[in-house]
Parts: C-alpha cells; structure tokens; sequence
C-alpha cells in the first residue's frame, strides 16, 4: 500500500485533534491504543500530540480500534446545526435562538451550508431517535420550495388556529385556485395518542384530521434525507464547542 503522508500544518493540527476526541470518544488511553495496535506507545503518544504525521494506513489501523472510518481520523467533520424536533402528532417545533438545545449533526460526509436537521423521536423505532435533513432557506426566507409538491415536507401553515402558524409534516397539492394546499399528513399514529394523553403539546382540533384542506402556507421545504439509525450510519449529534 502507498502511504501518503499529510505534512499540511492544518491538516495535520486538524488530524491530531480528530484522533484525540475519537480515542476519548472510545475510552482508550494511548497506551491501551498501542497495545492492542502493536506499536509503542511513543509512537502513538506523537500522532496524538501531533508531532509525527498520520499515515492513511495509519488512520485505517487506528479507525478498527476506535470504532470509526478514517476519514474521521484524516479529515474535519462536516456538520450541520439541529433545528427542531418532530413531535409524533406530527406538529413540528423550531429551535430558534434557544442556544441551549442547538446541537449538530456531525456525518460522514459533507453538508452544504443552508443544511439543518431536526430530530423524530420514537417515530421509526422505540427508544430510538431517527433525524432527517432539509434545506433551511425556504424556512429563512419564507417561501415555498419549488419540490415541495406532492413530497414529504414541512409546511408551515399560516393563521392555522388562533391567528397562530403551525408547522406540520405531510405531502403538499396545490389546489386549483393556485394559492392555496391542501395538506396530507403524516402522523406517528401510536405515540401521537400517548403524546396527546400526556398533554406535553397544544392539541389542535383540526390535527384529527388526516387531511388539512385549504391552507396558505408561509413557507414549505422537501425533506432532503431521513437517517433511521444515525449511529449505525456513522452520525453523531455534538455541542459546537
């Protein structure tokens, strides 16, 4: 195999750090790394303190170890701000300034910079979290995407009860009057009763309904991706420190 080697001081300040958060991700000392990597402990000590290079060879050995990939080793986490959460009525519920539920999402490969996610809790599975991922411009600028139609959305239906807009997910058709949608919804039926019982939501009248006719929405967006088990695919939710 070539080894390549990055001699690139970001890269390498930005390899080294990788390296550290994932063997403390994994528990693992540098001398446990290095016992069960076959190597000295030297020379783990210098990958993580950035004073030897990181081979690719060397990230693949280290990733089998630690429980990761290599380009987690070799390269910046690409990651994406966690807006929301679905909540299984259905009824979406932004963030907004309140920096203190603001995680990310950080994956295996790359966002774009207009990326957010936003958690479904217990929607797929029980006691287990599914996220999926959309464009946040429409929700910033307020308008209606133009693939909105007919796909699994958010839409953000305005003065939908108490002069009140609410957030809900379902396919979008645009009536024949071109102006306005009529909403079919999509409900985790089983925890949405539990939910409801619970009263942890606003109940809306209206939300018994499996469709929503008429309405004008304030803006609508296409879920780009869903992640039924983030962890078996590599994601992992972080505090931007």
């Amino acid at each position: 195999m070539n080894v390549i080697n990055f001699n690139d001081d970001m890269t390498e300040q930005q390899t080294t750090g990788n390296l550290k958060a994932l063997a403390k991700r994994a528990g693992l000392s540098g001398v446990q790394i290095a016992e069960q990597m076959g190597l000295r402990p030297e020379t783990v000590s210098r990958h993580l303190n950035g004073k030897q290079n990181i081979s690719i060879e060397d990230a693949m050995r280290y990733a089998k170890i630690l429980g990761c990939t290599a380009e987690e080793i070799l390269f910046q986490r690409s990651m994406c701000p966690i807006i929301g959460e679905m909540a299984p009525s259905g009824i979406f519920t932004h963030y907004g300034q309140n920096e203190s539920k603001i995680n990310y999402l950080a994956g295996p490969f790359s966002f774009q910079s207009y990326h957010g996610a936003y958690y479904c809790p217990g929607w797929f599975a029980k006691k287990k979290t599914a996220i999926a991922v959309i464009d946040t411009r429409p929700i910033e600028k307020r308008y209606i995407h133009n693939q909105t139609v007919g796909q699994i959305s958010l839409n953000c239906i305005k003065n939908f009860q108490d002069g009140k807009d609410v957030t809900v997910l379902g396919y979008p058709f645009e009536n024949s009057d071109f102006k306005t949608y009529t909403i079919r919804r999509i409900i985790n039926m089983v925890d949405a009763v539990q939910e409801r019982d619970r009263k942890k939501h606003v109940k809306y009248p209206a939300m018994e309904k499996d469709f929503l006719p008429d309405c004008e929405l304030v803006w609508s967006v296409p879920v780009s991706m869903m992640i039924y088990d983030p962890a078996a695919m590599g994601f992992e939710c972080v505090k931007d420190n």
